[in-house]
C-alpha cells in the first residue's frame, strides 16, 4: 500500500543523502513555573543503515529527543521548534494525522518499559496485528501469519501459543521481544530503541542487544539507541552523542570517543559503570550533585556545578560544540580531558578542597546533594568552604 507520505519521501530523497538531519531542535514544556527546556538546540545527522547511541543520565533529554524527532510529543504544553528532515521531508510542524503514515512504516520505537507500553488487557497477537492490518492492508488470517513469523524472528519460543497470551503471562525479556516485534512489524527504515534493556537481568540484556543488532543488520535499518549506560553502546553503535541538560556535549564515532573522550561528563559516565574487576561490595562511583533545573539552569556550562575541572570561565561562559576534527569528534568544554589545562584545573580544585573534585579523586564519597557534600568535605578534610574567591571554588 502506498501512502501520500511515501510518495513525498520517494520524490524528495535519494539513497546517497542522510536519512535523518536534525538542526537546532528544541522542545520546551510550558508549565506554570516557566519553560522546561527538555531539548535545547540539538543538531545531528544520521546516515542510512547506521546506529547512533544517545547517552546520558535520566532527565538529560534523551527520550524527549527521540519523541520529538518522531513527533510523539503531542501534549498541549509542548512546543517544538527547529528542523527534522527525514528522507528529505520536514517533520516539525506536521500534525499527528499527517505523521500517522510514517509511524510504524517509516519509523518506529521500542519503548522503555514493555509492561506499561503493552496493553495489559489485550492479547499480544492483537497488538501485533492491528497496525499490520492498518498499514499493509492485510486480512486477519494473513496478519496472524505475519505476527507469528515476527514472534519467531525475535526468538520467542512456541510463537503460535504466545500469540494468544496476555502480556502478564510473559517474562520481562519476552515482553521486550514482543515490543521489538511490534516495532518491526511494518518494516520501518528507522528504529528508536529507548532504554531497551531497562529492568532486565544481564543475560537477557545481552540477548536483547544481540537481537536488535541482528535485526538492524538484516533489515539495513537506521537505529538510534537511547541509554544511560555507555557500556550498552560500546561496540554496538557507529557514533555516540552524549547529552546533558537537553544539549549534546560530546559527539564522536564510537571508537574515537572511548579512545579519547574529552568532556568531563562523558568521563564521569564511564567511571560510573560497575567493574567486574572490583572486589565484592565495592561502592559504585557516583557523579557528585544532581542534574540542573531545566527551568532555571545555571549560567555558563550546565555541568559546571558538578564538574571536578570547573573554573570561573565555565560558570560564566557556556561552551559550544567544537568543529569536528578529522575523526568527526566534537565536544563542548573549555578544559577538555587530556589537556594540560584540564590537569592544572583539576589540581587547583583539589588544592582548594572543591567537593566534587575531592569526590572525583576518591577522597570523599559522592552524593547528589552538593551542599551536604561540602559539609562532609569540611568535616573530614578540614577544607575551608569552596568560595567564589577561590578560582577553583564551587
Amino acid at each position: 500500500m502506498t501512502t501520500t507520505a511515501d510518495v513525498r519521501l520517494g520524490n524528495e530523497s535519494t539513497d546517497n543523502e542522510p536519512l535523518l538531519v536534525v538542526e537546532d531542535l528544541r522542545t520546551h514544556f510550558m508549565v506554570p513555573a516557566g519553560a522546561v527546556k527538555a531539548v535545547d538546540g540539538v543538531s545531528l545527522t544520521l546516515e542510512r543503515g547506521k546506529t547512533l547511541g544517545v547517552v546520558g543520565e535520566s532527565g538529560s533529554g534523551k527520550t524527549i529527543l527521540s519523541r520529538s524527532i518522531m513527533g510523539l510529543n503531542v501534549v498541549a504544553n509542548a512546543v517544538t521548534t527547529g528542523s527534522v528532515r527525514y528522507a528529505g521531508m520536514e517533520l516539525v510542524g506536521q500534525t499527528p494525522k499527517q505523521m500517522k503514515h510514517l509511524w510504524g512504516v517509516e519509523m518506529a520505537m521500542v519503548f522503555q518499559d514493555p509492561m506499561t507500553s503493552l496493553n495489559p488487557v489485550v492479547k499480544v497477537g492483537r497488538q501485533l496485528t492491528e497496525h499490520v492490518r492498518q498499514h499493509l492492508g492485510m486480512n486477519k488470517s494473513a496478519a496472524k501469519d505475519v505476527a507469528v513469523e515476527l514472534l519467531r524472528s525475535v526468538r520467542i519460543p512456541e510463537p503460535e501459543a504466545r500469540f494468544d497470551n496476555y502480556p502478564h503471562q510473559m517474562s520481562g525479556g519476552m515482553r521486550q521481544r514482543v515490543c521489538i516485534a511490534i516495532a518491526l512489524a511494518c518494516g520501518p527504515k528507522m528504529l528508536f530503541a529507548d532504554e531497551p534493556t531497562t529492568a532486565l537481568d544481564v543475560t537477557v540484556q545481552h540477548q536483547i542487544l544481540n537481537l536488535l543488532a541482528a535485526q538492524q543488520r538484516d533489515r539495513f535499518m537506521t537505529m538510534i539507541m537511547v541509554t544511560h549506560d555507555l557500556g550498552v553502546v560500546a561496540g554496538r553503535t557507529d557514533d555516540i552523542a552524549v547529552m546533558y541538560a537537553g544539549k549534546i556535549v560530546e559527539k564522536a564515532p564510537t571508537g574515537a570517543l572511548f579512545a579519547d573522550m574529552k568532556h568531563p561528563y562523558t568521563q564521569a559516565l564511564l567511571f560510573s559503570i560497575p567493574k567486574t574487576s572490583n572486589p565484592k561490595h565495592t561502592r559504585l562511583t557516583a557523579i557528585a550533585g544532581r542534574p540542573p533545573d531545566l527551568i532555571s539552569p545555571p549560567a555558563g556550562c550546565k555541568f559546571a556545578p558538578r564538574c571536578p575541572y570547573a573554573q570561573d570561565r565555565c560558570r560564566e561562559e557556556e561552551p559550544t560544540l567544537t568543529v569536528p576534527d578529522a575523526t568527526g569528534h566534537q565536544y563542548a568544554c573549555h578544559f577538555p580531558i587530556g589537556t594540560s589545562e584540564s590537569e592544572a584545573a583539576f589540581q587547583r580544585n583539589l588544592d582548594a578542597g572543591v567537593p566534587q573534585t575531592l569526590a572525583a579523586a576518591g577522597r570523599v564519597q559522592a552524593t547528589d546533594d552538593l551542599d551536604a557534600l561540602e559539609r562532609i568535605v569540611q568535616t573530614k578534610v578540614g577544607a575551608a568552604p569552596a568560595g567564589a574567591s577561590q578560582e577553583g571554588g564551587h
